[in-house]
This record gives C-alpha cells, sequence and structure tokens, in this order.
C-alpha cells in the first residue's frame, strides 16, 4: 500500500529541545511517502486509528515501529 502524508515541522519541540523532529499527516491528496522525504528528520512520529492495518504495515515497511 501506498501512503499519502504530508510531514510538518513540530516547530515548539524543535526549538524548546533543540532536535529535529515533525509529524506525519496521512492525506490522500499529498505526496506519497518515502524513505527519502523522511530522511531529513532525527525524529519523526506518526498517529493512526487502531483499525488501520495497511497503513501500519505500510508504515512499519518505511520503518516506522508500533509503540
Amino acid at each position: 500500500m501506498l501512503v499519502r502524508a504530508n510531514i510538518d515541522p513540530l516547530t515548539w519541540e524543535n526549538q524548546f529541545f533543540n532536535v529535529n523532529s515533525a509529524i506525519v499527516r496521512l492525506d490522500d491528496d499529498a505526496l506519497p511517502l518515502t524513505v527519502e522525504r523522511l530522511a531529513g528528520w532525527s525524529r519523526v512520529q506518526v498517529k493512526i486509528a487502531a483499525h488501520q492495518m495497511a497503513e501500519l504495515d505500510a508504515l512499519q515497511q518505511l520503518g516506522f515501529s508500533a509503540r
């Protein structure tokens, strides 16, 4: 499955903790999420509903882990 998403910087966290983190927001109209798009971030998070198993599988293939 192809995951489409926007990557938004977490500006407050980045400034306060001096990190380079972002949140992934799933969006059917966005560009496909790729390893290359994620490479510029030191930490990336995404929140999905428990029933979104296909999205979870696709995100795990990109290196995300369920926690």
